[in-house]
């Protein structure tokens, strides 16, 4: 499945306002996926990247991730805050910025590279992670074109 296909149709989970729409929607996801591909969406759908039995996270703040979707979107850390507020999490706000370019990565793909960013500890983490986000959202959409993906 392609990650943009998973990334869309979270974002129209999203703006569902009938938790029965929203379980309808998901569950024809999880029913055109392979198993591997529902266990990711398993785990995202629940906020996660891993299973609830393994002690991970992801372990980037919010204020992280303004100062991340700023440097993506070539934008203030101070406009990025502005816009997350108004919108209710960064994920919504790179994703409205999102101009319809799809990359072609796959959900598997995107989910690798993730965790491969939420796995780098040790000094420096912090940037290393910030930059590696920044370079994964590049390589999922076109950086002209300003966008991102719902995770």
């Amino acid at each position: 499945m392609k990650f943009m296909t998973c990334a869309q149709i979270f974002h129209n989970i999203e703006q569902e306002p009938s938790r029965t729409e929203m379980t309808k929607i998901l569950a024809q996801l999880l029913q055109a996926c392979s198993a591997r591909e529902a266990q990711i969406i398993a785990y995202v759908s629940m906020g996660s990247l891993f299973p609830a039995y393994k002690d991970k996270q992801f372990n980037i703040a919010i204020k992280g991730m303004v100062g991340i979707v700023a440097l993506f979107l070539q934008q203030s850390e101070d406009v990025v805050a502005k816009k997350i507020k108004e919108a209710g999490d960064a994920g919504t706000v790179v994703f409205d910025a999102w101009l319809g370019k799809d990359e072609g990565l796959t959900l598997q793909q995107v989910y690798d590279q993730l965790v491969e960013i939420a796995e780098i500890s040790g000094t420096g983490s912090t940037d290393k992670k910030a930059n590696a986000l920044v370079a994964l959202l590049q390589n999922v959409m076109d950086p002209v074109q300003n966008a991102l993906f719902a995770l």
